[in-house]
């Protein structure tokens, strides 16, 4: 009882302490340039976390990461922003104008809305587990929203759940409101790269 009472805080003592550095590399990113970094940092830690790596240096790890990906994340980070720009601005036409053509291209603006947000989130993981040319990250990210459906639903349903936890415990966001979706991701994205991986080999 002892042994899993220290296994359980001593695992709510480190989602918090990694919850703590997303804070500092957005701060040291001097705010806007810090998210991107900060978050693939953070989905590299949890990487190894689901993979059965409780004890990885989780500074080191997060540092390392953080300076790998400060480019690349933010060049990625900047065009999907842009995309959602020229999305948020179509969208704001279509609920202006009336008709039905706009009614329906309204809501067609609304799902791809969804699937760039699900695009940039999967790129943090598709990172940290494979080593991609820029492009390809951002070609990786579009076509796994599209062709992965049952884990999109999944990812969708653990994110979800942890959004309506904190939204009814506001208190809980200042230490897990990045790790604890970020830790769902990764063990959903271990399955589904593995699975991937696995078809290209009988392939």
């Amino acid at each position: 009882m002892h042994r899993v009472f220290f296994q359980a805080s001593e695992w709510i003592y480190n989602m918090m302490k990694l919850n703590g550095l997303w804070l500092l590399g957005i701060v040291a990113g001097l705010g806007l340039l810090g998210v991107m970094p900060a978050t693939t940092a953070v989905a590299a830690v949890t990487r190894k976390w689901a993979h059965g790596n409780q004890d990885v240096p989780m500074w080191n790890l997060f540092w390392k990461t953080y300076k790998q990906s400060f480019a690349t994340s933010n060049q990625v980070g900047a065009l999907f922003a842009v995309l959602a720009l020229i999305l948020l601005a179509n969208l704001r036409i279509s609920v202006i104008v009336p008709g039905t053509v706009m009614m329906v291209a309204h809501y067609f603006i609304l799902f791809i809305l969804f699937a760039l947000l699900a695009s940039t989130w999967l790129f943090f993981f598709i990172y940290v587990h494979y080593e991609l040319p820029t492009k390809a990250y951002l070609f990786q990210s579009v076509a796994m929203v599209f062709s992965k459906p049952i884990s999109m639903l999944m990812l969708a349903a653990g994110i979800g759940a942890a959004v309506w936890m904190m939204a009814h415990m506001p208190g809980l966001l200042p230490f897990f409101a990045i790790v604890w979706p970020s830790y769902w991701s990764s063990v959903v994205c271990k399955k589904m790269f593995s699975k991937m991986e696995q078809q290209t080999l009988a392939a």
